[in-house]
């Protein structure tokens, strides 16, 4: 059995379920992805790259339409991120000071740190999702930080206009090549056992 037997079995696995079903749970599970990854802490155990790829390759599939995952995926990065930047904002100062050994942020790391969100939100919150543990500690710092929250939720909703589709875009768009990949691999292996 080839590669494009075993997925197309394992898509027609998943479909065998009602559509209703399939879709809230792939719903559910990206919107709770979403807001975790998020979140202080359960950010660094919690990275949904590959679930928000194989969501887009699901997408790409037909089984869940791909600008729901990212309307999905957007509202609960800004959930996420305001959740954890009012736990920052009630306990992240102290939070930061008592820890700070630990973390390895002395006073002079934590006022450069400060300086850099005042004055680089944006570029903050771009670069800061661009990993699992910068991706929930900008929103936390943020909030220790004391940043206005109108300007964090501005910012924040454009940083995850970008973010929210780019992992389910390259899933999106992996699932074409996947497709394309799993078809010639199966080409090829028939053609070497004749």
């Amino acid at each position: 059995m080839n590669l494009d037997n075993l997925t197309q079995e394992f898509f027609n696995w998943i479909l065998s379920y009602p559509s209703d079903t399939i879709f809230f749970v792939i719903v559910g599970v990206l919107f709770i992805a979403s807001v975790l990854e998020s979140l202080p802490f359960t950010g660094m155990f919690f990275p949904s790259e590959s679930l928000t790829i194989f969501f887009g390759i699901l997408a790409f599939k037909g089984v869940v339409n791909i600008n729901i995952l990212i309307i999905v995926a957007y509202i609960g990065i800004l959930v996420g991120d305001i959740i954890g930047y009012y736990i920052g904002k009630k306990v992240g100062e102290d939070f930061l000071r008592k820890h700070s050994k630990k973390l390895k942020i002395d006073e002079k790391k934590y006022n450069k740190m400060k300086q850099f969100l005042d004055n680089n939100l944006f570029k903050a919150l771009f670069i800061g999702r661009s990993n699992g543990f910068t991706r929930w500690i900008t929103p936390f710092l943020a909030g220790a930080n004391g940043i206005k929250i109108d300007k964090f939720i501005f910012l924040n909703m454009i940083t995850a206009a970008f973010w929210a589709p780019a992992f389910l875009l390259g899933g999106y768009y992996l699932g074409e090549a996947f497709e394309i990949y799993g078809k010639y691999f199966g080409i090829t292996i028939i053609i070497s056992q004749s």
